[in-house]
This record gives C-alpha cells, structure tokens and sequence, in this order.
C-alpha cells in the first residue's frame, strides 16, 4: 500500500508449521498480568506461534498411529 509502513512478505514455515522468516519484527507493550485465582502464567517466548523454529513439537506423537 503507498504511503504506509505495511511491509508485505510471504510466511515461510518449517515442517513443524513454525514460522521461520528471519526478517519479521514484532514489538508491543507487555501485558500486565491479571489474577484470576488459577495460578496460571503464560510462558516469555522468543518466536511467534505454537512450536519454535528446529525444535521438537509439544504435540508430537500425540495422534494414534495409523489413524489420521
């Protein structure tokens, strides 16, 4: 779009669905932390999205083999 800072840029993921582009930059203010009474707490991460770049998955070998 002219005239904005949008920056388009096509999402490259590895085979475990993490996003690998080296050029995004993400920033923001922390998020102060509510108690609602359940003790829990969200991890600090260094990447966007569910399973970091080159590491194992959370959810490997969660599926029963053979049944997807």
């Amino acid at each position: 779009m002219e005239g904005s800072t949008i920056i388009e840029e096509a999402v490259i993921m590895d085979s475990n669905y993490a996003i690998t582009n080296d050029s995004a930059s993400v920033t923001g203010d922390a998020i102060t932390p509510q108690d609602n009474g359940s003790s829990f707490v969200f991890d600090s991460t260094d990447y966007i999205g569910a399973v970091k770049p080159g590491e194992t998955p959370w959810y490997a070998e969660w599926a029963i083999p053979g049944s997807l």
